[in-house]
């Protein structure tokens, strides 16, 4: 199958409001354009993407498209308008009449590299990250307390308190629903980092996908959103794949009630042989034997305590304005912080302004602005005046609902046999937003049965696109999140997988090399005693086959 000249590279040089400007003119195709997105690896506690990137160069020289060197070279005097970092930029595939986003994000800091030199190159080289980039960086500043919330409903208010958000969202249904949330966070924290405590305590995932209709879509599974959801991956076929039947004269070949002519399938379920490359097939990886769950029990107050003092008068100067950002520590013991809900709007004795710090002398507090404190799930930040003619030492306290957290409760299972054949191999599942020690328990009896014995599995399986229509229309296709068979006679490997992860190269002469990460069916398989169900359902499958 070919692709020539398929591919194109957009970038929004006026800003994410302006239009896309085509530079595919300038890409050099003697170099790759690489992508990887997903999740990479295949521990069982990876269950958020990191940051996927996009690599490709620009020619540089006087024979690019302006004829300009330079062209390509921020802060030159011939540097291309708009082209810097931060823009954002896309890949797409044009095939059979159609767009296939591919994938999307931001050039960031250190993502333009010059070749430079009178013999150089003279080229530029450009780096590309996705939305989990900005996952990465983000640092959320002081989050709303919520209570019973899902992994989902706590990402989406992740991402709500992030300035640059994705293009698309698509939030599925969990089993979890969390106590609380956000009582977890210190004064700051990354947006990553409270998307894997959601992930990690439902046992979902987090990704960015692309499809037909979304150049970046960020998702959430719930534990059983792959397994529960049918999952016949039928894929369609590039119309010159989807013709008749001929004969080697040419002619249409008849059905046999001469009604009519026999027609290719217009879709597929991509089921083929001898097509992988040389993958990656590991037995025994990830082998645990002894796992340990860590649930973190609540206690939520039933009344107001003071939960943040300022311990010693501040000075605040005449006319001046001074920003109090205070921590919420447990009254009953003052050194351990802890979180709350319900604040009280200040009352007049949660604060005072006096012209000694002892609270002696003339009583300023007629001249002390509280304002509106704004009230977080970790602390308090208040924005103060002294609106008066005289300098004064002033004391604030908020009161609110204390949520304690206990002391973590740690359990474990093990298998005596494995540990005896292969010694002890120890997993912790550390579920921040867990409160219910018996659910910990139920997920780590789990995990056990998936990997206390070595198995034989696929983590990566590469093919290339060029090969075959099948292998065009499941790379133009599947992405994350998507559910199929393979086989390969040499491993012995044949069961389910679901691409986790994706790799691929556009090569020169637009050959597509790809390859995806995956993970056995089996270990998104949930059947909890406590449930007393299995939390499976039979589907149909989407079959790889290979020699």
């Amino acid at each position: 199958m070919t692709c020539e000249n398929c591919f194109k590279i957009e970038m929004q040089l006026a800003g994410t409001a302006g239009a896309w400007t085509d530079v595919s003119e300038d890409v050099l195709r003697p170099d790759n354009i690489s992508v990887s997105y997903g999740i990479r690896e295949q521990s069982p506690l990876a269950r958020t993407a990191s940051t996927g990137t996009m690599f490709f160069s620009l020619d540089n020289s006087e024979i690019n498209s302006a004829g300009l060197i330079g062209y390509y070279s921020p802060g030159h005097i011939n540097c291309r308008t708009g082209f810097k970092v931060g823009i954002t930029v896309r890949l797409s595939i044009e095939y059979d009449g159609k767009t296939h986003p591919k994938f999307y994000g931001r050039i960031p800091e250190k993502g333009i590299t010059i070749a430079t030199g009178a013999t150089g190159l003279r080229k530029v080289y450009v780096e590309v990250r996705d939305f989990m980039e900005q996952c990465s960086i983000t640092d959320i500043e002081t989050p709303d307390f919520v209570e019973n919330k899902t992994s989902a409903e706590i990402q989406a208010l992740v991402i709500a308190n992030q300035d640059i958000k994705p293009l698309a969202t698509e939030y599925n249904t969990c089993e979890e629903t969390f106590a609380t949330g956000f009582d977890t966070v210190k004064s700051t924290t990354k947006s990553i980092m409270e998307m894997n405590k959601a992930n990690l305590a439902e046992l979902g995932y987090s990704y960015v996908k692309h499809d037909i209709n979304n150049y970046e879509k960020f998702t959430v599974d719930g534990r059983m959103t792959r397994t529960n959801t049918p999952s016949t991956t039928m894929v369609p076929m590039p119309t010159d794949a989807t013709g008749y039947v001929l004969q080697e004269n040419g002619f249409k070949i008849k059905l046999e009630n001469g009604l009519g002519f026999i027609k290719l399938n217009a879709e597929t379920s991509i089921s083929f042989e001898d097509i992988a490359l040389a993958g990656e097939v590991q037995n025994g990886n990830n082998l645990y034997n002894y796992i340990q769950g860590i649930a973190y029990p609540r206690q939520v107050g039933t009344a107001a305590e003071i939960l943040f003092k300022t311990n010693t008068a501040f000075p605040i100067n005449a006319g001046e304005t001074v920003t109090i950002k205070g921590t919420y520590t447990d009254p009953l013991n003052q050194t351990n912080s802890i979180s709350a809900k319900a604040m009280l709007p200040p009352g007049t004795a949660d604060y005072w302004m006096n012209a000694n710090r002892d609270k002696t002398g003339a009583n300023l507090t007629a001249n002390f602005n509280i304002g509106t404190p704004s009230f977080y799930a970790n602390n308090v930040i208040y924005n103060v005046t002294n609106t008066g003619t005289a300098n004064a030492y002033a004391y604030v306290q908020a009161q609110g609902t204390a949520v304690r957290a206990y002391d973590p409760v740690i359990s474990f299972v093990s298998d005596a046999t494995s540990i005896a054949t292969h010694g002890k191999h120890t997993l912790n599942l550390d579920m921040k937003l867990q409160d219910d020690p018996t659910v910990a328990t139920a997920f780590i009896t789990t995990m056990l049965s998936q990997y206390k014995d070595p198995v034989t599995r696929a983590e990566v399986l590469p093919y290339y696109a060029n090969r075959s229509p099948e292998l065009l229309a499941a790379f133009l296709y599947l992405d994350i999140g998507a559910r199929f068979t393979a086989v390969e006679y040499v491993s012995g490997i044949s069961g389910d997988y679901f691409i986790n992860g994706v790799d691929f190269a556009i090569l020169p002469g637009d050959i597509i090399n790809f390859s995806w990460h995956v993970k056995s069916s089996s270990y998104d398989t949930f059947a909890f005693w406590y449930l007393g169900v299995v939390g499976q359902s039979e589907v149909g499958q989407t079959t790889f086959v290979g020699y």
